[in-house]
């Protein structure tokens, strides 16, 4: 039995309201996995993407805002500051997302995705909050480039960060990202994946 608040809840009742996300979730993933769609994820507040070890060919930073809702069509959605990353030929050593979300009676239920394989996630775009890496290895690197290439993104004229195009040449180690927003424009390919709802916070911190 849990309870919340002055009124009970079932653990069936639970069940009966995550299944769903769970179900679509994992129909998602799948078409994920097998190239179908082009995914993104977003949420109204940061949620957790953290990976052991990321290598790619090239990347880019800028300034960057977004218009953050809970869902699609929300008049609630507030512009938040944030950080655009654009990571082009992407390969993760593992990956774990976590989100968050506050529903009346049941309170916070998480959703933590994970795969402790390696990712190939290609090119991917980060709306990111905040965005840690305990060791970073670059190549050629211009600092206080022009953003608004393809490469950097945000605004023509703005300040951005650019490594130089090479073979697996950017090596992040335990990245941990607080972001509101992921858009994976090649997809993913992974060889294992885990969709877990549960009650409370997901923990995926490194």
């Amino acid at each position: 039995m849990i309870e919340k608040g002055m009124g009970r809840v079932r653990v069936g009742r639970f069940a009966v309201v995550a299944a769903p996300a769970a179900v679509v979730s994992l129909g998602l993933a799948v078409a994920i996995v097998e190239g179908m769609v082009t995914a993104s994820l977003s949420a109204a507040e940061p949620f957790s993407l953290t990976t052991s070890n990321l290598k790619a060919d090239q990347l880019g930073l800028s300034l960057n805002g977004v218009s953050a809702a809970s869902s699609v069509g929300d008049d609630s959605a507030a512009n938040k500051k944030a950080a655009l990353a654009k990571v082009q030929g992407g390969n993760l050593a593992d990956i774990c997302i976590g989100a968050k979300q506050k529903f009346p009676i049941l309170g916070t239920i998480g959703l933590k995705i994970t795969s402790g394989s390696p990712v190939k996630v290609g090119n991917i775009d980060i709306n990111a909050d905040s965005l840690n890496v305990a060791d970073a290895k670059l190549p050629a690197t211009d600092i206080g480039t022009s953003a608004g290439d393809g490469a950097v993104g945000g605004t023509p004229g703005g300040f951005g960060l650019r490594t130089d195009k090479t073979n697996q040449g950017v090596n992040l180690g335990e990245v941990d990202a607080k972001a509101y927003g992921i858009r994976l424009n090649s997809g993913i390919n992974l060889k294992s994946l885990s969709i877990s709802p549960q009650l409370g916070a997901p923990n995926c911190s490194n």
